[in-house]
C-alpha cells in the first residue's frame, strides 16, 4: 500500500536526510513564486534526463533506475517535450536537464521515501553577466511518504506524477509547443 503520511520525529529526520538535508535550499525554492519558476521553462527547446542511482536494497526489492528513466523519457516524448541526448544537451542553450532523485530508505518492511524532480540550467548572475552557473530554476519540491517493501515499485509512479507536473508547467510556459 502506498501512502503519503505525517511522519514521526525519527522518520522526519530520515526524510530530511533523504531530501538532501538542506533546509535553506528548500526555503529558497519555496520563496520563488511558482509562476516565476514556470516562466524559466519558456522557450526551453528540450531537456536531458538524469536519474540518480538508487539504494541497493531498493534495487534488490524490485525498483529499477533504468525502468524509472525509461518511463520519464517516454512520458516526456509522449507529451511532445524533446529529450536531449548527452551530445545535444551539452551544446543546448542553458544546458537544461531534469534531475530526478528517488531516495528510498528501508526500515524493516517499510520504505520511507523522498522523490524530488528539478530542472537545472545555466543562469547568468545579474551583477556579473559574464558568470554563468548551473542552478535549479524549477522543482516539484521534495515529495515524501512511505510504502511497504513489497510495493517499492510504486515509487516509479510517484516519479511519473512529478514528471506530469513538469509537463503541465512546460505546456503552460510554451503553449505553441
Amino acid at each position: 500500500m502506498h501512502r503519503e503520511a505525517r511522519l514521526g520525529t525519527t522518520t522526519a529526520t530520515i526524510v530530511l536526510l533523504l531530501c538532501g538535508g538542506v533546509l535553506p535550499a528548500q526555503e529558497s525554492v519555496a520563496t520563488t513564486p511558482h509562476a516565476v519558476a514556470r516562466d524559466t521553462l519558456r522557450g526551453l527547446d528540450g531537456v536531458h534526463v538524469v536519474v540518480e542511482e538508487l539504494r541497493p536494497e531498493a534495487v534488490d526489492d524490485g525498483l529499477s533506475k533504468e525502468a524509472i528513466e525509461e518511463g520519464v523519457v517516454q512520458r516526456l516524448w509522449d507529451a511532445g517535450v524533446r529529450v536531449l541526448m548527452e551530445d545535444q544537451w551539452t551544446i543546448a542553450a542553458g544546458a537544461p536537464y531534469l534531475y530526478l532523485n528517488v531516495n528510498a530508505v528501508k526500515s524493516k518492511d517499510l520504505y520511507v521515501y523522498a522523490v524530488d524532480l528539478q530542472l537545472n540550467q545555466n543562469v547568468k548572475l545579474e551583477r556579473l553577466p559574464t558568470v554563468a552557473v548551473a542552478a535549479t530554476t524549477w522543482t516539484t519540491g521534495c515529495r515524501v511518504g512511505a510504502v511497504s517493501a513489497d510495493s517499492v515499485g510504486v515509487l516509479a509512479q510517484v516519479a511519473a506524477q512529478s514528471v506530469d507536473r513538469f509537463i503541465e508547467d512546460y505546456r503552460t510556459a510554451n503553449p505553441s509547443k
